[in-house]
């Protein structure tokens, strides 16, 4: 359910919203996350240390990037 919905928002973002790049960025912890944003086939972008700050401390985070499909 949650791929699905992810799925129209992306495409509003690309076809009504006429972006080119959409950037997602998640903490290393968050496999689930990771996993999701590559079954939407968004590439990763390597990782940024101490990105975040949470729960009393610095965590790093992996960037993701999703391009516009040519068409």
């Amino acid at each position: 359910m949650i791929t699905e919905a992810l799925s129209a928002i992306l495409n509003h973002g690309f076809e009504v919203e006429d972006l080119d790049n959409i950037v997602a960025e998640v903490m290393l912890e968050n496999t689930a996350s990771q996993q999701l944003l590559k079954k939407l086939e968004f590439q990763s972008q390597g990782v940024l240390k101490n990105r975040s700050f949470w729960k009393g401390g610095h965590h790093d985070s992996e960037q993701f990037l999703l391009s516009k499909p040519q068409t």
